[in-house]
């Protein structure tokens, strides 16, 4: 079963199946796997997407993305 709503334009939508909060955790555990210092930024949505901002490292810091499908949880694509 696949919840809608109607949307501000009439239009019936699709509701997330995840949460900001869990494409977070996602995104974290994720990175997790392969580096140990992971501190997940921010959430962004796009379209069906969650894009996730995580930082890693300490000393010499990078910024990596995660795309998250808002309806599976899965992840899209990383960078």
């Amino acid at each position: 079963m696949v919840d809608v709503h109607v949307n501000d334009r009439g239009c019936y939508t699709q509701l997330s199946i995840i949460n900001e909060s869990t494409a977070l955790n996602i995104a974290a555990r994720f990175f997790e796997q392969h580096f140990s210092n992971v501190f997940p930024e921010e959430v962004t949505r796009e379209d069906e997407f969650f894009v996730v901002k995580v930082s890693i490292g300490m000393a010499n810091k990078e910024v990596r993305y995660v795309k998250i499908d808002e309806q599976t949880g899965r992840i899209i694509s990383y960078t």
